[in-house]
């Protein structure tokens, strides 16, 4: 994987885009579970598709896809009433519910803001599927990426939700928590976590537990 900086915008394009995030974690954190700098950074963008901002949009669709810039700026080049009853609302962000186009607009707009952090960290592994990201790599390193994505993606109409951005390590170091290192909010997880719905963890117990649940919820 050409030292694992790889990055897959969406599974929008990419066959199986779900099961390709998933697995390439996976095969990350096992070659190098016993890495005591690694870490790795589950990330929730805020109501990322009603509120991406549209003039980023714009200007990502014209400078990638000029063929189809006219036709989307017929779509999202003007406010547009939301109807409540007898009243109504301006929608002035996001990308519209339905649209056949809009997890692609989505990225186009999510394209700098990868960019940005792959030119100004080095993870080992950074991928995105639509509005969940993760970054894998050495603890400061993933800290600088983290840095870069909170100051850039708020520009772009993405706010990083960080009560839903989880920290998880292989092997600890003592290095991971030191003060100042990530931001306050960040939940660590020692044990695992969901990526995607799948189990990221070297955890027995945590894989079946989180096995059990799916399974319960499906028979439910």
């Amino acid at each position: 994987m050409a030292k694992y900086l790889n990055y897959f915008q969406s599974g929008v394009g990419v066959s199986g885009g779900v099961e390709v995030v998933l697995h390439s974690t996976k095969r990350v954190l096992s070659k190098r579970h016993n890495d005591g700098s690694l870490s790795m950074l589950t990330m929730d963008l805020s109501n990322a598709f009603n509120i991406v901002d549209i003039s980023a949009l714009l200007h990502e669709v014209g400078l990638r896809f000029p063929s189809i810039s006219c036709w989307v700026e017929f779509l999202y080049g003007q406010e547009a009433r939301l109807y409540l009853g007898d009243t109504h609302i301006w929608s002035t962000t996001g990308v519209q519910q339905g649209d056949p186009l809009g997890p692609h607009l989505f990225v186009l707009v999510l394209h700098p803001l990868l960019h940005n952090t792959i030119y100004n960290s080095k993870l080992l592994l950074h991928t995105w599927y639509l509005d969940d990201g993760t970054l894998n790599g050495d603890s400061e390193e993933v800290a600088k990426a983290l840095d870069v994505i909170k100051v850039i993606g708020p520009k772009l109409g993405l706010q990083l939700n960080i009560n839903k951005t989880k920290l998880f390590w292989t092997f600890y170091d003592g290095r991971k928590l030191h003060e100042g290192l990530f931001p306050v909010g960040i939940k660590s997880r020692p044990l695992g976590v969901k990526l995607l719905g799948g189990a990221v963890s070297r955890d027995a117990s945590f894989i079946s537990i989180l096995a059990i649940k799916r399974t319960e919820n499906n028979v439910n």
